[in-house]
């Protein structure tokens, strides 16, 4: 094999990527608005491995929890989704579960999902905590 010409080859490919790469911006990442810090508050067994907000103008938070590797009983209770606005201020809480159910001693993940109800401009900061027991009405008249 002739592996005279493959370098020269190489070499103008990857100059075509470079350049290219260089001149022009990705328009996704020159409209993109920037992220809202995140502060994720796992406990009792359960970790919350991520979360981020989804694509459009709406402040919708997805992410996925798991269950600490060495628990295998129930886990119970729900999640808190808060947003606060530059100021520091809340400016909205969603309780919220994960879809699924842990069984026994697999590592799997679920996802959960809030939506917020408010512009995704206005908001600064998320915090996603892990709250025992069912969700109750009571919990937000704080």
């Amino acid at each position: 094999m002739n592996t005279s010409l493959l370098a020269p080859a190489t070499a103008a490919v990857l100059g075509l990527c470079v350049s290219g790469c260089a001149t022009r911006p990705s328009a996704a990442l020159a409209k993109s608005e920037p992220m809202p810090a995140f502060s994720l508050e796992s406990g009792r067994h359960l970790r919350i491995v991520s979360g981020y907000l989804g694509k459009g103008s709406n402040t919708v938070v997805r992410g996925v929890v798991s269950r600490d590797p060495l628990w295998s009983g129930p886990i119970y209770g729900h999640l808190h989704v808060t947003a606060f606005g530059p100021d520091g201020t809340m400016v909205a809480r969603e309780p919220t579960v994960w879809r699924g159910r842990f069984t026994a001693n697999h590592p799997e993940t679920h996802p959960y999902q809030a939506d917020l109800h408010v512009p995704r401009a206005s908001v600064a900061r998320i915090q996603v905590s892990l709250v025992g027991g069912p969700h109750t009405e009571l919990e937000f008249e704080q």
